[in-house]
């Protein structure tokens, strides 16, 4: 077992994803981000269905809150719910453990990697937002990342 900090333990192999219209998913060896890509919902679910070696499934959740921004939902078909009921049933399935990080928690993230340079994947900002939420979950300091290196430069 990989350690982070003394008394936190860290799973072997873990996916963080931001689920949605567009999917970014990224894969970690316990504290190396290893790879971390973008796919539509039908490929990242073939993935997933494919990918038999994670320990935990980390996603970002979805909540409908009311005012502007549940006006601008009106027609949606919730892609984002979607990728999350399928992650949520296959996980069950494979009997994978789940967890998951508040949007809020995934943005402040995102700040942190930024301000401390550590690599994200180039080209697509749902692939930074899955590897934001991997460091959401761990909640991983700037001091941290700094020690921390890509197992690619994604």
């Amino acid at each position: 077992m990989h350690r982070l900090r003394p008394g936190a333990e860290v799973t072997d192999v873990w996916i963080s994803v931001d689920p949605g219209e567009h999917v970014g998913v990224a894969l970690w060896y316990g504290e190396v981000g290893a790879w971390a890509s973008e796919m539509s919902p039908p490929e990242f679910v073939d993935w997933l269905w494919d990918e038999p070696g994670a320990d935990l499934v980390v996603y970002e959740s979805f909540r409908l809150r009311g005012g502007a921004m549940a006006l601008a939902q009106t027609g949606s078909t919730f892609p984002a719910v979607e990728v999350i009921g399928v992650i949520r049933h296959l996980c069950r399935r494979r009997e994978v453990r789940l967890a998951s990080v508040e949007p809020s928690q995934r943005s402040s993230a995102l700040t942190r990697v930024k301000a401390c340079g550590f690599p994200l994947p180039r080209g697509s900002a749902h692939a930074r937002d899955a590897v934001a939420v991997g460091v959401a979950h761990r909640r991983w300091t700037v001091a941290d990342m700094k020690r921390l290196t890509p197992l690619t430069t994604w």
